[in-house]
């Protein structure tokens, strides 16, 4: 029973990190400033996940945008709202650069995500985006912005 309630434990506790992420990524958004200025003075309040991956975010941007528009079909990037472009943000670089997380994980986690933060139609709409950008990622690899 521990080792499953320790289990528990850490996935809740990784949730949380993500929004913490999210919530750095929204503000860059609604600021029109780079992940890394949103973090500004505040990175030593946040835990090392969450300052590994806005720096890495804010490295990678154009790769993460241009596969994220790649997947939107008949939609674009500026159309998004803020806080499923950043949940979408997130879970394409996950799932660009961190081989070791499963598909399945990063998917539930940003579908999570959107069900607790973003509009009804947000779930399923991220899971069909998420799921070319899976296919795309996890088979050939992140979009070379041109």
């Amino acid at each position: 029973m521990t080792q499953h309630r320790s289990h528990v434990d850490a996935i809740e506790h990784s949730r949380v990190l993500r929004e913490q992420v999210i919530s750095l990524l929204y503000e860059s958004l609604l600021r029109k400033v780079r992940p890394m200025e949103a973090l500004g003075d505040k990175a030593r309040s946040y835990p090392a996940f969450v300052t590994e991956r806005i720096e890495a975010i804010d490295q990678q941007q154009a790769i993460i945008e241009a596969t994220i528009s790649e997947n939107l079909y008949d939609w674009s990037l500026q159309r998004l709202n803020p806080v499923d472009r950043s949940i979408l943000t997130l879970a394409v670089w996950e799932l660009s650069f961190k081989p070791d997380l499963p598909t399945s994980v990063i998917i539930s986690e940003a579908i999570r995500l959107a069900d607790l933060l973003s509009t009804e139609e947000s779930p399923k709409f991220l899971n069909g985006v998420l799921a070319a950008v899976a296919n795309q990622c996890r088979t050939k690899g992140p979009v070379v912005p041109s």
